[in-house]
């Protein structure tokens, strides 16, 4: 109800920026709260984590472990891991990698990759050729199978698909991934600031 409302709120807005209208009629409409229902919000335990990244690491597809890698151990949002190109990954002069990203409202942030994940980064900017694999230099780190980009939907099935192959029975999505990320941090005891920048939370 809250979104058909906003939509058609919206729409009439529009109609009165265009001047079709003079005045909106959804102008003094108030809208239902949304209370979000804690006991959906999901997350995943160490043991449910680490047999996640299993399946991942042994996955036949090679974006599979940095798409749980971006989102579980990076704390990306789906749509930020999607957009992240090969070109975005450089190496500091002490040997670090740093991936340059733009987070949600066009916020810039530099994150630094933990050692374990660049592997996992490695075999997703891998081309498996006739003449041998071959890492690529630009373009979208995460591909489908069919070579396009990675999008939100394609992200949330092999979340799902590595979910069901680690014999997690609670429904995984990317944003459980992420919420799993902040949970696990804050229950190993580093600072709430750091787990709030780590998120890109304001």
């Amino acid at each position: 109800m809250c979104r058909r409302i906003g939509t058609v709120s919206s729409y009439y807005d529009h109609c009165v920026v265009e001047r079709y209208l003079e005045h909106s009629p959804a102008h003094h409409l108030r809208l239902p709260k949304i209370h979000e229902d804690p006991a959906k919000l999901t997350w995943l335990s160490r043991w449910e984590l680490d047999a996640l990244m299993h399946c991942a690491i042994d996955s036949a597809q090679s974006a599979d472990w940095a798409v749980i890698v971006l989102l579980a151990i990076l704390g990306l949002r789906v749509s930020e891991a999607c957009a992240v190109k090969i070109e975005d990954i450089r190496t500091d002069p002490a040997g670090y990698r740093l991936l340059k990203m733009v987070g949600k409202g066009g916020k810039p942030d530099l994150k630094v990759l933990p050692i374990p994940t660049w592997a996992a980064v490695d075999r997703a900017a891998t081309n498996q050729l006739q003449t041998g694999p071959r890492i690529r230099k630009s373009g979208p780190l995460l591909l489908r199978r069919d070579g396009s980009p990675m999008n939100r939907r394609s992200a949330a099935l092999i979340v799902e698909r590595l979910a069901r192959a680690a014999q997690i029975t609670t429904e995984v999505t990317p944003h459980s991934l992420r919420r799993t990320h902040a949970t696990l941090a804050i229950q190993s005891g580093v600072p709430i600031e750091v787990v709030q920048q780590s998120l890109g939370h304001a």
